[in-house]
């Protein structure tokens, strides 16, 4: 027990000095352990009933599991009853400041280093809720458009997550991401896609990315006469579309009674939360 309150006190001071997804998901499953350890160990110190520790100790895991799964639950209905767009919209921004901490002069300079420059700057718009702002970058021969996505943390500062696209002649579409936010929805036919949210390299999930589009290399599309921001829009929307299509999102005239997300997106997107949360996994 001892090394469980060790280890979720350096989970915690290693995030807050260089976040990582890994690292925040090994202390969710510290505090879970210990806190079902802490109750069954105060059960039995004080005979509060005649079960083992274990029996104890794996009733308050599960409790904590349904406890936990009830909250999101209900937070995903109030999402759904709220204002927030599912498929927010995107806006070019003459605001191309980069951030100066370490994490994003490597960043900048990974870059660099595999030929990356700056296609334009975006705003990922909320409406009156929040803005995210976003760059996109082409490498030499324009096969590959990033789209780094600035992302509030909630510890305070910036975390930057990645976001790799490639286009086919036969229309279809690579993406390599490591977007920690939970989707659970559904993504066109052809779409190939890829979500690493335990990858924070920069260069590892390029590779990745490189390694997935092998295979239709010969037949890759420049995207040079490619709008960025047209050609974001128009991913949103094709995605809010599909979505409604097979069951995920209610129909727009449904919406104030029902709210955005069926009972079915409300499962799925329940069920990638958990999974995102405790396994980093989508």
């Amino acid at each position: 027990m001892l090394f469980l309150v060790v280890l979720n006190i350096f989970c915690g001071y290693w995030n807050m000095r260089k976040p990582c997804l890994w690292v925040v998901i090994v202390n969710r499953w510290c505090r879970w352990v210990l806190f079902s350890l802490l109750v069954a160990y105060f059960f039995e110190n004080f005979e509060w009933c005649d079960k083992s520790i274990w029996q104890v100790g794996s009733g308050v895991f599960i409790g904590w599991f349904l406890m936990e799964m009830a909250y999101h639950w209900y937070a995903i209905r109030s999402f759904s009853y709220s204002e927030l767009p599912l498929f927010p919209k995107y806006f070019s921004s003459d605001n191309s400041e980069w951030p100066n901490s370490p994490q994003f002069i490597e960043l900048r300079a990974d870059l660099r280093k595999h030929g990356f420059k700056h296609a334009t700057s975006l705003l990922l718009s909320f409406g009156q809720f929040a803005s995210f702002k976003s760059a996109v970058f082409e490498n030499a021969d324009s096969t590959i458009r990033v789209q780094v996505l600035f992302m509030p943390r909630r510890m305070g500062g910036i975390m930057a997550h990645f976001s790799f696209m490639s286009l086919v002649a036969n229309n279809k579409r690579y993406m390599t991401d490591n977007v920690s936010l939970p989707f659970g929805g559904f993504y066109p036919d052809n779409w190939s896609v890829v979500r690493r949210p335990l990858v924070s390299s920069f260069s590892k999930l390029l590779s990745i990315h490189n390694e997935k589009i092998k295979k239709d290399f010969q037949n890759i599309v420049s995207w040079k006469d490619v709008d960025v921001l047209e050609d974001l829009n128009q991913q949103q929307r094709q995605l809010e579309r599909i979505n409604i299509q097979n069951g995920f999102i209610n129909e727009s005239h449904l919406q104030d009674e029902f709210g955005q997300l069926t009972q079915l997106g409300r499962y799925r997107l329940c069920k990638e939360v958990w999974k995102m949360r405790y396994l980093g996994r989508v």
